[in-house]
C-alpha cells in the first residue's frame, strides 16, 4: 500500500516470525514482580474464597437498586470472611453499566474498599478490588488474557484472578477478581503518580466544558493537558496535528493500545466505542497515557477488519494522518509478531480454563459443558482472528501496481453467499469465468475482493453475460452487476444477455479504509458469468 507505507516491505518479515515465544505475564512488566500487592492474589490456579456479610436493612436498600446514570453508587458497610482472616468496616457498592449491571437478586458485580476507613487494613496489600459478575463473558477468561496480553507488550492494566462468592451464605458462583485503577496502581508502572488519572464517562470524550472525573492526582483542578491534547487533535493541517500530539500524548503506548485493541476485537474499548479507558497525565515525560478497562468482550467478531471506523476522537485523529496510519499499521504488525504463535495462545486459555473449569462443575456439570463449549469457540475465533489479521495486513504492505495505462487489473476475487442458495463456481471451460445461479429461489450471490487505494477518481470495469436471469418482483436493485460495497447495485443486467460490458464510477476519500469490489447477482432465477480478466479499475 504504497499510498500509506513508503516501504511495504517492512511487514513482510516481522508476520513470518511468528514463532517467537509466548511469555505470560500475569504481573507487571517493570520487573518488581515479586514486591507487588496481591501477587499471590492474581496466581495461576489461585480461587480466592470470599464470604461477605452484610446487615439485613443494606440488603433491603440493595435490592432497591437499579441500573441508573449514576457514576456513584450508595456504599454499604459490610464485613468480608477469607478462610479464618475476618475484614470488618469493608466498603462495598454496586457496579456495572447496561450489560454487565446485575440486581443482588442475580449475580451482581461489586467493588471492595478495604481501606476506606481504616487506612491500615488491606487485602492482600491492595486497598480496592472489584469482583467482576462476568455475565457478558461465559468463558471468565477473557478479562484476564486480554490484560496480560496489554501488559505484555507494555501498556499497564490491572491484573486479574479468580474467586467464587457468597453474600449471607448465599452462594453467588464465580467471580473475577480485578484490581482497581488508583495511585496504587499507578506505582507498578510511572515513577511520578502525581498526575490526574482520569475517568471520562462513556459518550462525554474530552468534553471540557466542565472538570473531568478524576480518579486520582494531587492537582485534579488542572487539566491543562487535557485541553491541550483537544487542541491537537482538533488541528487541520496532518503533519502539524501529529507534532502537536507527540507534544501531549504517550504516542507510543497509544498506538500499541490501539493496534491489541483491533487484534482482540476489543469493539467495547476506547478506540471503536469510546468507552472502557483511562487516561493518565505521566508528568514524569508530560504526556496523556491511554489504558484499558473493560475486556470481557474480546474476540467475538473475530472477521473485523483491520481498521474499524474509530469512535474515539483521538484514535480518528491519528489515523486521519498518513504518518498515523503507518504507524498503526506497522504497530499491529509488531503487536501480532510480539504476542506469540496462535497455539501457544490458545494453549493459554484452555490452561486458565482448567483453572476454573472445577468450581463450575461443582455447581453444574450441564453448565461445565457449556463452559466447554465456550472456550473451545473463543480459541477457534483467537485463530480465525490472527489469520485474518496476518492476511490483512500482508494485503495492505502491497502497494497498489497500476500499469502505464492506469489500469489496476483484479484477479483472485472470493465467492460470498449473502442470500438464499446461490450456486457459485468457477466455470469448469474457462476458470477465470466467474459463475452465479439461482433456480426458482431468490438469491444474492457475490465474487469480490478489497482494494487498498489513495484518495481519488476510479472506474470499476469489468463483462457480464446472463442467461434467463428473472428479478423479485418489486426489486429495484436486482440483476447482474457490479458494484462498490456499502453501495447498491445499480442498472443491474437481466433476462439474456451476449457479454455485457459494465462501468461505475467512485471516489476515495479516505484511505483508510479499503475498497471493497463486487460483481453481484441478485435474482429470483437464472444464471451469470463475470469475466474475470477483464475486470479492472481505472485511476482517473
Amino acid at each position: 500500500m504504497k499510498h500509506l507505507l513508503d516501504n511495504g516491505r517492512w511487514l513482510l518479515p516481522r508476520i513470518a516470525a511468528l514463532s517467537a515465544v509466548w511469555i505470560i505475564v500475569t504481573i507487571s512488566i517493570c520487573g518488581a514482580d515479586s514486591k507487588l500487592a496481591g501477587e499471590g492474589l492474581f496466581a495461576d490456579g489461585r480461587i480466592t474464597r470470599l464470604e461477605l456479610e452484610i446487615s439485613t436493612n443494606d440488603m433491603v436498600q440493595l435490592r432497591d437498586q437499579k441500573l441508573t446514570g449514576l457514576r456513584e453508587r450508595p456504599a454499604y458497610r459490610i464485613t468480608v470472611h477469607e478462610g479464618k482472616r475476618t475484614y470488618p468496616n469493608v466498603f462495598m457498592h454496586l457496579k456495572g453499566s447496561w450489560g454487565s449491571f446485575r440486581s443482588m437478586e442475580a449475580k451482581p458485580a461489586m467493588t471492595l474498599n478495604f481501606s476506606a476507613n481504616d487506612g491500615n487494613q488491606h487485602f492482600h496489600g491492595l486497598k480496592k478490588i472489584s469482583l467482576n459478575n462476568s455475565v457478558q463473558d461465559s468463558t471468565y477468561l477473557s478479562e484476564k488474557f486480554s490484560r496480560e496480553l496489554f501488559r505484555k507488550i507494555g501498556v499497564p492494566c490491572p491484573r486479574v484472578g479468580y474467586a467464587t462468592v457468597k453474600v449471607n451464605g448465599q452462594d453467588m458462583g464465580v467471580y473475577l477478581v480485578v484490581e482497581s485503577y488508583g495511585r496504587q496502581f499507578l506505582k507498578q508502572h510511572f515513577t511520578d503518580t502525581s498526575g490526574n488519572l482520569y475517568d471520562i464517562p462513556t459518550g462525554e470524550e474530552l468534553d471540557l466544558s466542565g472538570k473531568q472525573p478524576v480518579n486520582s492526582g494531587d492537582h485534579p483542578a488542572e487539566q491543562g493537558e487535557l485541553r491541550a491534547l483537544v487542541e491537537a487533535i482538533n488541528v487541520s493541517d496532518p503533519a502539524e496535528r501529529m507534532r502537536q500530539l507527540k507534544r501531549t500524548l504517550d504516542l507510543d503506548r497509544f498506538m500499541k493500545h490501539l493496534a491489541l485493541d483491533v487484534l482482540i476485537c476489543n469493539w467495547d474499548g476506547y478506540g471503536w466505542g469510546q468507552n472502557n479507558y483511562r487516561i493518565f497525565n505521566d508528568r514524569a515525560n508530560n504526556r496523556l497515557v491511554f489504558m484499558p478497562h473493560g475486556l470481557d468482550q474480546t474476540f467475538q467478531s473475530p472477521e473485523s477488519s483491520i481498521t474499524p471506523r474509530m469512535a474515539g476522537a483521538v484514535a480518528k485523529a491519528v489515523l486521519e494522518t498518513p504518518e498515523g496510519l503507518e504507524l498503526y499499521l506497522r504497530e499491529l504488525g509488531f503487536v501480532l509478531d510480539g504476542t506469540s504463535p496462535v497455539a501457544d495462545l490458545t494453549n493459554r486459555v484452555q490452561k486458565l480454563a482448567q483453572f476454573i473449569r472445577p468450581e463450575l462443575a461443582r455447581r453444574s456439570e450441564k453448565d461445565a459443558a457449556k463452559f466447554d463449549e465456550d472456550v473451545t469457540t473463543y480459541c477457534q475465533h483467537i485463530e480465525k482472528r490472527v489469520a485474518l489479521v496476518r492476511g490483512q495486513l500482508d494485503e495492505a504492505s502491497k502497494p497498489v501496481q497500476f500499469n502505464e495505462r492506469g489500469e489496476l487489473p483484479l484477479s483472485g476475487l472470493a465467492a460470498s453467499n449473502e442470500f438464499g442458495q446461490p450456486v457459485l463456481s468457477r466455470d469448469k471451460a474457462n476458470e477465470h469465468y466467474l459463475h452465479v445461479s439461482s433456480t426458482n429461489s431468490p438469491v444474492i450471490g457475490w465474487w469480490r475482493k478489497k482494494v487498498w487505494l489513495p484518495k481519488g477518481q476510479y472506474q470499476f470495469e469489468g463483462k457480464v453475460r446472463c442467461n434467463a436471469v428473472e428479478t423479485v418482483p418489486g426489486d429495484l436493485f436486482g440483476g447482474a452487476g457490479l458494484r462498490i460495497g456499502g453501495h447498491r447495485l445499480k442498472n443491474g443486467v437481466k433476462g439474456t444477455s451476449t457479454w455485457t460490458n459494465l462501468s461505475i464510477g467512485f471516489e476515495v476519500t479516505d484511505a483508510l479504509f479499503p475498497v471493497e469490489l463486487v460483481c453481484e447477482l441478485r435474482s429470483a432465477n437464472g444464471e451469470a458469468l463475470f469475466d474475470e480478466d477483464s475486470l479492472r479499475i481505472l485511476r482517473r
